[in-house]
Order: structure tokens, then C-alpha cells, then sequence
């Protein structure tokens, strides 16, 4: 499989309306570009298997940054994060960013090579979302159920209150829709967007959540 950036970056910026840029990474950023701060996490990661995904999120975050005017200090990025996000599949960790001022969160997820168990849908599926899936023909369930998943882990990066929820909380308006809206409840419902594309043997989603002020009359 192969992630081409900048065809990627144009399909989500025309979908989801903001600018955006995408750096995926295939290899782990070499130790010695690791910055004092990233050094001390990465020593705490020493024992842990998923030291090498963690030093290719660092290797697609730092192109990221770069590549957006900023410092490649990825240790001053916590997410969830109004203007990044970041997602590992496979052999591949991708990071997304966006110069604008506009959002309160963004989130990716790409998921390659797999889909969950059918049984799995109740766990982060609303009851109308697995009325739409059991309508589906029953070969493209497994396609279906894996962009879904994409979707709602999407969603859940983008949402900068997300301490507060589960992947069901976020409820699609139509999960059948590839480009789309959906919505959560902090004290209101908030709108938030999300768009999908299918890469490779997967899919990759991202979703972005508005601004507080953008939303703060919305009942």
C-alpha cells in the first residue's frame, strides 16, 4: 500500500472545508533526532512493544510539523489537539494538520489489513447505526463495519472533551454516508464532520469538531 499525501490532503480539504496536510511514515524517526524532552519518553517506552509504533509516529509528526512552519518538538503536542492529530496501522503511522483557526479538535484513524468482529459493532455502534449495518448485504458487511470504526475513532480524537466519552456517544447521521455529519452531547448536541476514503485494504477518516463559540447557541 501506498499513502499519497498530497492526493489525500486535497480530497479532505475539499470534504471537510479547512486546510489540511498529511505526512505518513513508514520508518521510526532515528533516536538521535529525538529532542531532551522525547528522549526521556522514549526511555520510558524501553520495555514496552510499541516503542518502534511510537518512534514512527514521531517520524510522520516531525515531517508534519516541518512541514507546517513549526518546531519538530513533538514532545509540546498533546492530544486531543485543535490542530493535530495522529494514527498508527500496520506498517504505517500517519499525521494530520491544519493551519486553521477554525476548529476545536481534529482527529485521523486509518486501519489497515483488518476489521473488527461482527460482534463488536454493539461496543462502539449506536442501535440505529447497527439497523443500518444488518440491512447491508452480508459480504460488505466487513468493508462497512471497518470504515465505520474509522469513522467513530476519528470522531473520538477530534472531540477535545472526550474524557467524558465512549465511541457510541458519537452518533453518525447517516452511516451509510462516506462524507457526513455526526453528533455528541456535552450539555448540548454538537455537530461535528467527518469524511472517509478507502486506502488500500482499509479505510482512513477524519473528522474535525468546531470552535466553542461556533457551536455555543446550539441546543
Amino acid at each position: 500500500m501506498r499513502l499519497d499525501e498530497k492526493s489525500l490532503s486535497k480530497k479532505f480539504e475539499e470534504d471537510l472545508g479547512i486546510p489540511l496536510a498529511i505526512a505518513a511514515s513508514g520508518r521510526s524517526v532515528d533516536p538521535r533526532r529525538l529532542s531532551p524532552r522525547e528522549r526521556i519518553r522514549y526511555r520510558a517506552l524501553e520495555a514496552l512493544p510499541r516503542r518502534e509504533s511510537w518512534l514512527k509516529g514521531r517520524s510522520a509528526l516531525k515531517r508534519l510539523l516541518l512541514r507546517l512552519g513549526e518546531r519538530d518538538d513533538t514532545s509540546e503536542v498533546r492530544f486531543p489537539h485543535p490542530r493535530f492529530s495522529l494514527t498508527h496501522s500496520g506498517r504505517y503511522a500517519v499525521a494530520i494538520g491544519t493551519d486553521s483557526d477554525r476548529l476545536g479538535g481534529i482527529g485521523i484513524d486509518l486501519e489497515v489489513g483488518r476489521s473488527p468482529h461482527p460482534d463488536s459493532a454493539r461496543f462502539f455502534l449506536t442501535p440505529e447505526e447497527r439497523d443500518w449495518l444488518n440491512r447491508q448485504r452480508e459480504s460488505d458487511r466487513p468493508a462497512h463495519l471497518l470504515r465505520l470504526w474509522t469513522v467513530k475513532e476519528s470522531l473520538f480524537k477530534a472531540d477535545p472533551g472526550n474524557d467524558e466519552t465512549g465511541l457510541p456517544d458519537y452518533r453518525m447521521k447517516d452511516p451509510g454516508a462516506w462524507r457526513g455529519t455526526a453528533f455528541v452531547r456535552h450539555g448540548r448536541e454538537i455537530e461535528m464532520h467527518y469524511a472517509s476514503y478507502p486506502c488500500g485494504e482499509g479505510w482512513i477518516s477524519i473528522a474535525i469538531y468546531p470552535r466553542r463559540d461556533d457551536h455555543a447557541g446550539r441546543k
